[in-house]
């Protein structure tokens, strides 16, 4: 009888960075998500068919955060953190965080916005070891943290006025 052994498999770097970042996705889903559902059953200003109406909508917007979501920190942003331009890909991160604001009920400005706070606080890791300047690094943290606030703070306001 043969018994087929192999060494065990270690874990890639990549494989690494994309746990990480699954960390930081899977909490940013969920607030955009949350931040959904507080949108529609918070506002109690709807008549019967405009509730009706964001009561069906509701699961295609999480769905569509959920899959953003996926897609950035699954694929994107592990890729981003091997970057030399880390730093810029968070700011323009955080960048398209406030553009996202647009559609605050939508949640997405807390997807990107925490896509680019952890890639403003990776790359000011990097900025330190290679013995450089941070700022940009610092920059993107700050869009992203302002992006995730005015979010938060847009949605209460707006459905509780």
């Amino acid at each position: 009888m043969t018994h087929i052994t192999s060494a065990p498999q270690t874990a890639s770097p990549a494989h690494g960075a994309r746990i990480r970042t699954l960390r930081w996705g899977v909490p940013a889903a969920v607030g955009a998500a949350a931040l959904s559902v507080i949108s529609v059953y918070g506002d109690g200003t709807l008549s019967g068919s405009q509730q009706a109406h964001q009561e069906a909508v509701l699961p295609w917007i999480i769905a569509f955060a959920v899959v953003v979501s996926g897609l950035l920190f699954g694929l994107a942003v592990p890729r981003l953190l091997t970057s030399r331009r880390l730093s810029g890909w968070g700011l323009a991160l955080g960048i398209i965080g406030i553009v996202a604001l647009a559609a605050y009920w939508s949640g997405l400005p807390i997807v990107f916005g925490t896509a680019a706070v952890l890639a403003g606080i990776t790359g000011r890791r990097v900025a330190r070891m290679d013995g450089g300047t941070a700022k940009l690094a610092v920059a993107a943290t700050v869009v992203g943290l302002v992006a995730i606030g005015v979010d938060v703070i847009g949605t209460i306001v707006s459905t509780y006025h």
